[in-house]
């Protein structure tokens, strides 16, 4: 996902519906992005994701 997309508040609306269903949101990454840019809005990285799976 691209950082504009990232910080879009509907992208942002939908995510705290999510939360509010009881679903838990792994946080993205930062770094470079499929578009080539820098910022917000990565895959987390794989061991970030299995330690979140982890720990909830």
């Amino acid at each position: 996902m691209d950082e504009d997309m990232w910080h879009h508040p509907t992208t942002s609306d939908n995510l705290r519906r999510l939360a509010g269903f009881g679903n838990k949101v792994i946080p993205v990454g930062k770094g470079e992005l499929a578009s080539g840019l820098y910022g917000d809005g990565r895959m987390a990285e794989p061991e970030v994701i299995l330690q979140f799976v982890a720990d909830h």
